[in-house]
């Protein structure tokens, strides 16, 4: 496992911007060195065009950056980071070789895992506020690259379906917590939703939404499916954005509660856990 800490490349893009400006200064020190994994999130994730980069980045206020580098290196996030990380690996007795990439990002993208010529995790600096937020998303994120490096093999998100894009979401959302000893329901509504309310509402009619996750399970994920089952906005508690992270987490969840093993889970294809779940949960 390599850790890849972008910290003093990002130090000299903010050094370098004085003299070239924000884009060019991007582009040439931290673009370029890593253009795998920005090229990665920009087809799997935003799916655009490096324009889109170029916006965000003239736009950026490079103090938020200043004030990442600084919360990064005096809170000693690392440190506790890098131990989670080792934690996953003996617990899920993942052997791969693998890449953690510490990029700084734009806000949008908190973490993603994929396939490349080895396997990696990506996690943007400015969202690892908190040893909270280590806890949940590294490894969120772990168990997303563990899972595809070993059972699905996928390169890339597009194409996907949604019974498996349901599961690995599942997965990410619950195994956090079971590192963590138990949870509540509380817990799983903050995990996978960052709202109980929500969780609670959509969990008071599962039957209905786990119906419907089901139907689609074939379903490629185009980019309509994404947005109404993975994208996650509460700024309206009423609408079902995200309600793929509450389908996904349910069937997980209740399987754990069935006495069935996350780390089994972890490495069982899509459609055999719905079929555990039909059969021992309905």
């Amino acid at each position: 496992m390599k850790i890849i800490n972008t910290i003093e490349d990002l130090r000299l893009v903010l050094e370098a911007s004085k003299e070239m400006g924000k884009w060019e200064a991007w582009h040439k020190h931290y673009y370029i060195k890593y253009q795998e994994i920005f090229d990665y999130k920009l087809s799997n994730l935003y799916r655009a065009d490096i324009s889109l980069y170029q916006h965000l980045v003239e736009t950026m206020d490079f103090e938020v950056w200043h004030k990442t580098l600084e919360r990064f290196e005096e809170t000693g996030l690392y440190d506790k980071l890098r131990r989670k990380v080792n934690q996953v690996i003996e617990d899920l007795a993942y052997e791969l070789d693998f890449d953690v990439y510490l990029l700084a990002g734009f806000g949008h993208v908190a973490g993603t895992a994929g396939l490349m010529d080895r396997p990696f995790v990506y996690y943007g600096l400015e969202t690892l506020l908190s040893e909270e937020e280590v806890n949940r998303l590294i490894p969120h994120e772990l168990n997303h690259m563990m899972r595809n490096s070993l059972v699905t093999q996928h390169k890339s998100l597009n194409g996907i379906k949604f019974g498996e894009m349901l599961v690995s979401e599942g997965l990410g959302t619950v195994y956090p917590l079971t590192l963590e000893g138990s949870w509540t329901l509380d817990d799983l509504g903050e995990s996978a939703l960052k709202s109980i309310e929500k969780y609670q509402r959509m969990h008071s009619q599962s039957d209905d939404y786990v119906s419907r996750g089901l139907d689609l399970f074939d379903m490629p994920v185009d980019d309509h499916l994404f947005k109404e089952h993975f994208m996650i906005d509460n700024s309206n508690l009423v609408d079902d954005a995200g309600q793929g992270y509450y389908v996904g987490s349910h069937i997980i969840a209740s399987l754990i509660q069935a006495d069935y093993d996350i780390k089994d889970l972890t490495y069982m294809r899509a459609q055999e856990i719905i079929q555990l779940y039909k059969d021992q949960i309905k």
